[in-house]
């Protein structure tokens, strides 16, 4: 599966699980291209590694999940900055 939010093209999951100082859980996503906030680190923890500008953290209802093609909406996108998983995902229009 592929994730996808808002303008943020498509990625690979990479880290799920909750953010210090933040509520609910996370999905640290690498993107396909450097349109993250960042490279897998938030306030200076390397929760995954990707490229600088290629990592991104945001909370399921941001994402949406693309199957064999198919690519399902998603709602607002609430991105702050992500280490494990590979599930696909897709950010963006």
């Amino acid at each position: 599966h592929r994730p996808r939010n808002p303008g943020k093209g498509s990625g690979t999951v990479r880290w799920i699980g909750s953010l210090p100082q933040k509520g609910g859980l996370y999905y640290g996503v690498e993107l396909d291209k450097p349109r993250g906030k960042n490279d897998g680190n938030y306030n200076g923890t390397q929760y995954f590694t990707s490229a600088p500008k290629r990592g991104l953290f945001c909370k399921l209802d941001s994402l949406t999940s693309m199957k064999d093609g198919e690519v399902l909406s998603a709602d607002d996108e609430t991105s702050v900055g992500d280490d494990s998983g590979s599930d696909r995902a897709r950010f963006g229009s």
